[in-house]
């Protein structure tokens, strides 16, 4: 009995959390994925690795996000002082198109046939990154998950120079920044987002896109 009142209350908190954080029950699974790369031990990294890619392979609502451009404010990807997810070579791989569609350019977050993507980014200590985001519509969630979740970072989206929504960090260490539908984003709009890593450590950390569509 009270095996089964803990699991109720756990479940309680999981779903009190997602509904706080604004993120339905599919960007929560692709947190949770990120999350436990992140919290796993050294030595337990590449079992984590195993198991996200074990679970990114059976899922197919996503698809990288490989549509935005590299910025010069990034680590390089040979920089040891940073900690790195090691997740675009899973995304990559385990992008869900094999089973349907021939991989191509149009393999990114701008595909009409996915309304989740993903991509890990980094940004260096003291500067600011800047992407631009394309084929968006209606209701818009954005979550990073840094490294470290005591990363000091800043994020905002803008439409045409005017602020859309500035990110809220969370007690999970995440930030989360939400696009409601009254703003009435449409595929045409350039959605500019806009990192700031705050702190004074270089940093990466994945992004997660809901693309509502509607």
């Amino acid at each position: 009995m009270k095996r089964i009142l803990l699991c109720i209350i756990l479940l309680t908190i999981g779903v009190s959390l997602t509904a706080q954080n604004g993120v339905d029950k599919e960007t929560q699974h692709l947190i949770d994925l990120v999350t436990t790369i992140r919290e796993a031990a050294p030595e337990q990294r590449e079992k984590a690795w195993k198991e996200a890619e074990t679970a990114l392979s059976s899922d197919k609502s996503w698809t990288i996000m490989d549509e935005i451009v590299p910025h010069k404010s990034e680590c390089r990807l040979t920089d040891r002082s940073v900690q790195w997810f090691s997740l675009n070579r899973i995304l990559s791989q385990k992008s869900g198109y094999e089973t349907n569609q021939v991989r191509g350019d149009f393999n990114n977050g701008e595909n009409p046939d996915f309304n989740y993507s993903l991509i890990e980014r980094s940004i260096k200590a003291g500067l600011t990154a800047e992407y631009d985001l394309k084929s968006r519509e209606g209701e818009q969630c954005f979550v990073i998950v840094p490294f470290d979740p005591k990363a000091t970072i800043e994020a905002e989206i803008s439409r045409n120079g005017v602020s859309l929504a500035k990110g809220v960090q969370q007690k999970d260490g995440n930030i989360y920044i939400t696009i409601a539908p009254d703003q009435n984003v449409k595929p045409k709009d350039v959605l500019h987002l806009t990192i700031r890593n705050k702190g004074s450590q270089s940093m990466t950390y994945v992004l997660i896109n809901h693309n509502g569509r509607k």
